[in-house]
């Protein structure tokens, strides 16, 4: 798993550049919380800079490339090496999916966290956007890899947790390169280096992927692709299934 994480994070911290609006969403679910444990932090993304933060990542690349204030430690999520009640709150950012036992993961969370956690993740159900007509499988790996949230606030419950869902718009020009952050720009979704960064791309075929982009390649420049979607070049921001969930004690 590790090495699958060491490549989607070559070149990681070009593309996928916290975006201020999402950040101001993630920061205010975290209350005032001074201790911060971000599980799965990656290279930093959205971790308050305010704040006592525990960065906890299991790819040694990504620590390498960690751009946050926190204290790096190389972890993972199913055995965060923290102490009962040691932080105030924890964080995870479209982590969830990438974890080996995500009711495991977040166990550990509540077990860590004094007051809240915040996770975001996606609701497939939700994602409903143009790149879905020419890439369809994209939604099936989506419903397999990411839990519902469903699933999620049940767990939580189970814990003695309760889940607020707050609906995290994309902007129209968001700067975190995930995979619905470019549906008024079709054209990033060529470069190679934008779809390395985004792991669900990782586990589509290559040769689908390459026929796939020619087809979209064809409709934009034949300008099919603007009679089909071109409305939504009047959206400012769009809700593609992004899910922010705040879960406090009972």
């Amino acid at each position: 798993m590790n090495d699958w994480y060491d490549e989607i994070g070559k070149g990681y911290t070009s593309l996928r550049i916290p975006d201020k609006r999402i950040a101001t969403i993630v920061h205010k679910a975290l209350g005032n919380a001074d201790r911060v444990a971000n599980i799965g932090a990656g290279t930093g993304s959205y971790e308050p800079l305010d704040r006592e933060v525990y960065a906890i990542e299991p790819s040694a690349l990504m620590l390498s490339q960690y751009e946050g204030t926190g204290k790096r430690i190389q972890g993972i999520a199913e055995a965060i090496p923290l102490g009962d009640n040691s932080v105030e709150a924890s964080m995870g950012i479209l982590t969830l999916h990438h974890w080996e036992n995500w009711k495991k993961g977040l166990k550990e969370m509540l077990r860590v966290s004094q007051h809240s956690v915040v996770l975001l993740t996606h609701k497939p159900d939700l994602y409903d956007f143009w790149l879905l007509d020419y890439f369809p499988a994209i939604r099936e790996i989506d419903q397999k890899i990411f839990s519902s949230i469903e699933d999620i606030e049940s767990e939580a419950s189970l814990n003695q947790w309760k889940t607020e869902s707050i609906t995290v718009p994309v902007p129209f020009d968001c700067t975190d390169g995930f995979l619905g952050a470019y549906w008024r720009r079709p054209n990033a979704y060529f470069s190679s280096e934008v779809r390395r960064s985004i792991s669900t791309f990782n586990l589509l075929d290559s040769a689908l992927v390459e026929h796939t982009l020619e087809r979209l390649k064809n409709d934009l420049d034949s300008g099919e692709w603007n009679k089909r979607y071109g409305q939504l070049n009047n959206i400012t921001e769009l809700d593609l299934g992004y899910r922010l969930l705040r879960m406090t004690p009972v």
